[in-house]
């Protein structure tokens, strides 16, 4: 099971109104952080004070627990617990739309195991995903990088190195593939 997602919702096309109901989360982000780094997403929802359960956040967010860590008139950066937070793209597509028939949101992700990797996007087309588990995201990796495949044994599904090499190319591996996921779905 996923523990903590790392993700980014950008909102890729959006007319004045639209960008007004974005610009409203976003101010409200920054009210719930108090000045602080990080904001818990539940309270775009619900007031600071009311319960709010494991379930009422896998219903209305799509994860166990959703903090935003920074954000602005174009994204929002945040860590999620299980899943990413599909249902809270979702919801925020559908208040988008009613003022905006071309708006799109797009929301990349990766487990921090990557145990899987994707990008989603909302728009009037409904959502539209692109998702790669461990198996799938390494095959891909190795097709990038030769000398990734020397280290890799595909059948076994382990590193012959110590997963040296991987971890110095990880980062600039996973960015690599959400960036031309993402470039493919908002096409």
């Amino acid at each position: 099971m996923a523990n903590h997602i790392d993700q980014t919702l950008r909102l890729e096309r959006a007319n004045e109104k639209a960008q007004a109901i974005w610009d409203a989360k976003v101010a409200k982000l920054g009210e719930i952080s108090k000045g602080g780094y990080e904001a818990n997403m539940a309270y775009l929802k619900w007031n600071e004070g009311d319960e709010v359960t494991i379930n009422d956040m896998c219903d209305h967010f799509g994860a166990k627990w959703a903090l935003a860590n920074s954000w602005d008139e174009n994204y929002i950066s945040i860590c999620s617990a299980w899943s990413p937070v599909g249902m809270f793209a979702l919801n925020l597509i559908d208040e988008l739309l009613e003022v905006d028939e071309d708006a799109m949101i797009s929301l990349s992700y990766e487990d921090e195991f990557i145990n899987f990797i994707g990008v989603s996007t909302y728009s009037i087309d409904g959502e539209i995903n692109e998702e790669l588990e461990w198996s799938e995201f390494m095959e891909w990796a190795c097709d990038k990088e030769e000398d990734l495949k020397d280290t890799w044994d595909e059948e076994d599904g382990e590193f012959t190195d110590d997963g040296d090499l991987f971890s110095d190319l990880r980062y600039h591996l996973t960015e690599q593939y959400l960036d031309d996921a993402r470039s493919m779905l908002i096409e």
